[in-house]
């Protein structure tokens, strides 16, 4: 069971506001996707996984960052809550270009690439 409302955040979000109640029901089932939590810092996905999963940033903040020749860490985007992430490894079925990590502590949805095909 998840703890967070997506089915009130759905319901808000600029691009699947669109769906009927039966694909909005569907899409939250447990089979399609799942409720993760993270601590500041920790990793969400990391640069070179191969998955084509697609995150929805419930509440909290994620940013994807790069380290460059020298190790520094490089900020590319900061994404808030209502955002996505992930779409380009979904559609393109390449690895992931960045690592994103909690930037505070957050709730994401992680909906399954597979079963959305």
């Amino acid at each position: 069971m998840k703890a967070f409302d997506w089915a009130e955040f759905l319901r808000h979000h600029p691009i699947l506001a669109t769906l009927d109640a039966k694909h909005a029901e569907w899409l939250l089932s447990e089979d399609v996707s799942t409720e993760r939590r993270y601590e500041p810092g920790a990793a969400i996905v990391r640069e070179g996984e191969e998955d084509d999963s697609v995150f929805l940033i419930g509440s909290g903040t994620a940013e994807a960052v790069l380290q460059d020749e020298r190790g520094q860490t490089i900020q590319l985007s900061l994404m808030l809550p209502g955002e996505t992430f992930g779409e380009m490894a979904f559609f393109e079925g390449m690895p992931r270009s960045a690592t994103v990590r909690a930037r505070d502590a957050c709730v994401v949805l992680q909906l399954k690439g597979r079963e959305l095909r």
